[in-house]
């Protein structure tokens, strides 16, 4: 279960998610760069290996929905680590879901200061739509046909994050980024988006390398 969003407006790029963490006992973690592999912090399990959300220090801003603790949580993982950029990163998670058609239908958003990118995938195929101003939003309820409709109140929860975001994106020109975050930290907690199911909430700015995210409670985390 998940519900996603991301807006892009003058620089400034806002993703949020809420999200039943698809890989078991998934929390977030701070990863050190390498020789070749940035720093990063990720909503991960596995050691790390399987990932569900994060933002690296490139700028790059990613979320996932659907899917198990699978070879599409590892290949997340590999995005953040090398990746920098939306366009870099929306050809190699292209490429690889179009070859290996067994990973499980869902969505991927992608965000970094310059513009937001959504993938939707199944059996192989992949649509996606980049926003270089304006704003996206998904939830389990297919746009294009490749994801499988109606679970728990997908629908609804996808209305109710559009009808948010189309508001917020208004007000942007008027805010800052800390009351950005904050409305849509609270958005996230209130039903339906929030629900007994809902094992994780996240806000990140991509550009100021900020997470916001929540378990127990509302934590920050900057890159």
């Amino acid at each position: 279960m998940y519900t996603m969003a991301a807006l892009v407006q003058n620089g400034r790029t806002f993703l949020l998610q809420n999200f039943a963490a698809t890989v078991s006992q998934a929390q977030w973690d701070y990863v050190g760069a390498d020789d070749e592999r940035l720093p990063r912090f990720v909503l991960a399990a596995g050691g790390g290996e399987w990932v569900d959300a994060g933002l690296n220090g490139g700028g790059l801003a990613l979320l996932r929905g659907g899917g198990l603790a699978d070879e599409g949580a590892a290949f997340a993982g590999q995005v953040l680590s090398l990746c920098r950029d939306v366009g870099t990163a929306l050809d190699q998670v292209s490429r690889w879901i179009s070859l290996n058609p067994n990973m499980p239908a869902g969505h991927i958003m992608l965000g970094d200061s310059e513009c937001v990118a959504v993938l939707e995938h199944g059996g192989g195929r992949v649509q996606h739509e980049v926003v270089t101003g304006g704003f996206v939003v998904r939830s389990d309820y297919s746009q294009f046909g490749l994801v499988d409709n109606g679970t728990q109140n997908s629908e609804l929860r996808y209305e109710r994050l559009l009808e948010f975001t189309e508001g917020i994106y208004a007000w942007m020109p008027t805010l800052d980024g800390e009351d950005v975050v904050e409305r849509c930290c609270a958005v996230l907690r209130q039903e339906p988006l929030c629900s007994e199911a809902t094992s994780s909430s996240a806000v990140i700015e991509a550009g100021d390398g900020r997470v916001d995210y929540f378990s127990d409670r509302w934590q920050t985390h900057r890159l």
